[in-house]
């Protein structure tokens, strides 16, 4: 086979007479993942004589494609196919890790969830997780994850029983257990690339029986500010959506930014605040796309819950290279102490 472009192939195949009379006319099928995409006949050959066909732009789908050359011939006795698999690699957070529990209670399951974020169900043959030691474990038995939904990988069966409404679990006797003192999580796919990791510490969550869930599925999965220690009182939600979940606010209360791209060189961006309180305390903070924390921007106590702050493009490290900037704001009303918690994205255009 030879690949034509991203997602499509052409396949030759070539057909020899090995016998010492001339061969009928016969007919071959070609199938993909059981479903016929091809089909054309073959002439007579005389002995050792070859016939050779192309099929051109078969479209492949992410994931395992397994291809059937398939000859037909009346009264034939040996009716065996040759068989070609190709695998086309996802990209990288196709799936993603949504929640993991690194601190069970005496007797209890730790486990990774994951989400499939893509458009179609992925079966999971052949995936494997891995930590910071290099061990991995993986999956050897078909498992069709659809769009949306939730899977489970964990090292003890009394996660069932721990929660009993859990249906996509699986468990795993190679599962790596993962280091109370921190620890990364790699999911890797057949053919051994990652397409989601985090590196994770005890700051980003210490209790023992409770987990630690995402609180956004669109952002980078390293980035500690996007998790949280679960607050459903079961301790963990493997399974389902995540307890973590902010308070929504009517569309012009958060946080804007504007201009958005903008050129330091020029002007600054205005990031600007409208809360329904009288008082709050605020912290923003700018990092780049790998989670990594450029500049504390603001953290103080403001008695005014309508107000902005400017950044000219500066950081800890100098200035921001042009690209792409997470700011994170955490709110909270001085008066209960609730906290809400924006994120949004600003492009910085040199």
């Amino acid at each position: 086979y030879q690949f034509s472009d991203e997602t499509t192939i052409e396949i030759s195949v070539t057909v020899k007479n090995q016998g010492y009379l001339d061969s009928p006319v016969a007919m071959l099928k070609i199938l993909q993942n059981n479903e016929q995409i091809a089909i054309d006949e073959i002439p007579s050959l005389l002995p050792s004589q070859s016939w050779e066909i192309a099929f051109p732009n078969i479209e492949i789908i992410n994931g395992n494609n397994m291809f059937f050359a398939k000859i037909i011939i009346e009264n034939d006795e040996n009716n065996n196919s040759d068989s070609l698999e190709i695998f086309l690699p996802f990209t990288f957070g196709t799936i993603l890790v949504n929640e993991f529990m690194f601190q069970p209670l005496s007797g209890n399951a730790e486990f990774i969830e994951i989400y499939n974020s893509s458009e179609d169900a992925i079966d999971l043959f052949g995936w494997s997780i891995r930590d910071a030691s290099g061990k991995d474990a993986t999956i050897e038995e078909p498992i069709f994850l659809a769009q949306n939904e939730y899977f489970v990988i964990c090292d003890d069966a009394q996660i069932f029983i721990q929660f009993p409404d859990i249906q996509n679990a699986l468990v795993l006797d190679d599962f790596p257990a993962l280091n109370n003192s921190g620890d990364s999580i790699f999911l890797l796919q057949p053919d051994s690339s990652i397409v989601d990791s985090l590196i994770f510490s005890t700051n980003w969550g210490d209790q023992k029986g409770v987990s630690i869930e995402k609180t956004n599925l669109h952002l980078a999965s390293n980035f500690a500010e996007n998790w949280r220690l679960c607050i459903d009182e079961a301790g963990a939600t493997p399974g389902k959506k995540n307890s973590v979940v902010f308070t929504e606010f009517p569309e012009n209360v958060g946080i804007k930014i504007s201009p958005n791209p903008f050129q330091p060189a020029i002007e600054s961006t205005i990031i600007s605040w409208k809360m329904p309180y009288p008082s709050i305390a605020i912290t923003i903070e700018i990092f780049d796309v790998n989670g990594r924390k450029m500049l504390r921007l603001l953290n103080h106590e403001s008695e005014n819950g309508d107000s902005y702050v400017l950044w000219d493009g500066s950081t800890d490290f100098g200035d921001a290279p042009r690209g792409l900037y997470l700011v994170s704001a955490e709110i909270s009303d001085t008066k209960t102490g609730k906290l809400h918690k924006f994120l949004d994205y600003v492009v910085v255009a040199r």
